[in-house]
């Protein structure tokens, strides 16, 4: 059998940012909001596991048990408008206020977060759904000659009662990641 060396799905190769942030909130109402511009976002999707050696020498893993999953999206919004200093506040971004009052004991708001991006070699789709998610940041408002943005991440939060959408299977959400095409 010969040897293939190189790049084996070129349509594969993933360049470029995320061109769709948006949150629906309140969940369920099919309203979305779009957040904007916020270059280098980044997605994160993890699992932890625990493992146990063995009393025996060498020591060798013989038990793994999966203890943490996680998603995660952070990035820097550009767009400093009152929906998004509410997002990084974890207040209500549907607020037509141009006031946001800081300090005030409030309830975790839940937003359904999306993020899309096209694969620019063949135009497919990239899209991660958070059914349940809680924002968290540190509002900055610098000043600069380049674009002054805030960080933002999004949480996704255990939903396997499917009060947002999740499932037993997907209890935080899902991603849609085109097949191999060759």
């Amino acid at each position: 059998m010969a040897l293939t060396e190189g790049t084996i799905d070129k349509n594969s190769i993933l360049v470029g940012d995320w061109s769709e942030l948006a949150v629906e909130f309140p969940i369920g109402s099919d309203n979305w909001y779009l957040i904007g511009n916020a270059p280098e976002g980044a997605l994160e999707v993890s699992k932890e596991n625990y493992d146990h050696s063995g009393t025996s020498f060498p020591r060798t893993i013989d038990l793994r048990i999966p203890i943490r999953t996680d998603m995660k999206f952070s990035a820097v919004l550009e767009e400093i408008y009152s929906q998004n200093v509410r997002l990084i506040l974890g207040q209500d971004p549907s607020d037509s206020s141009s006031y946001i009052y800081i300090g005030a004991l409030a309830t975790s708001l839940f937003v359904k977060f999306r993020a899309r991006r096209v694969r620019v070699s063949d135009g497919q789709v990239i899209t991660a759904v958070f059914w349940k998610a809680n924002t968290s940041g540190l509002l900055q408002l610098g000043g600069g000659d380049e674009a002054v943005g805030s960080p933002i991440e999004f949480q996704a939060l255990d939903d396997r009662s499917g009060d947002y959408g999740g499932t037993a299977q997907a209890p935080l959400g899902y991603l849609h990641i085109p097949e191999k095409t060759v």
